[in-house]
């Protein structure tokens, strides 16, 4: 009995995580949608699209087109296949019984989308980093530092 109770609280606590992840990237993406393209920062403003990494990088235009084409082949889930996620996940709320199988499958599902999704960003920011010059790449080790959730222990 009490194996089953922690499979369910396991259950629960994966779909509120993915309900938690699929509601913020939809609002991320409809927010995106309805024309909020800059958000405001304490050291200024940034650009939708420019990665953090870049922050106080001066560009060349040459480097900006570079970098708006690799962005361009990289593009952001759709909101209306998250919305879809979604509302599938919702659904397994709100039925009778608990579907534990088909939470199972969904996350899982999710999670692999998510995997893609991370490992094609990082291959694109790997590739906009080979793009700066030395001394640009300094600042950008130094930007990815100063990240709350960067890297720890700087080479």
């Amino acid at each position: 009995m009490t194996r089953l109770i922690t499979n369910h609280r396991k259950a629960w606590i994966a779909l509120a995580l993915a309900l938690g992840i699929a509601s913020a990237g939809y609002a991320a993406q409809e927010q995106m949608d309805n024309g909020c393209n800059r958000h405001t920062q304490q050291d200024g403003m940034r650009q939708h699209g420019r990665s953090p990494m870049l922050r106080g990088i001066d560009l060349s235009d040459a480097q900006q087109a570079q970098i708006k084409a690799l962005q361009a082949q990289n593009p952001r889930p759709e909101a209306s296949h998250m919305a879809t996620q979604q509302s599938a996940l919702m659904q397994l709320v709100t039925a009778p019984q608990f579907d534990k199988a088909k939470a199972e499958s969904l996350i899982n599902a999710q999670h692999q989308q998510m995997s893609e999704h991370m490992l094609a960003h990082l291959a694109m920011e790997q590739k906009i980093y080979a793009l700066l010059t030395p001394a640009q790449q300094e600042q950008a080790k130094q930007n990815l530092s100063k990240m709350p959730h960067g890297p720890r222990h700087p080479d």
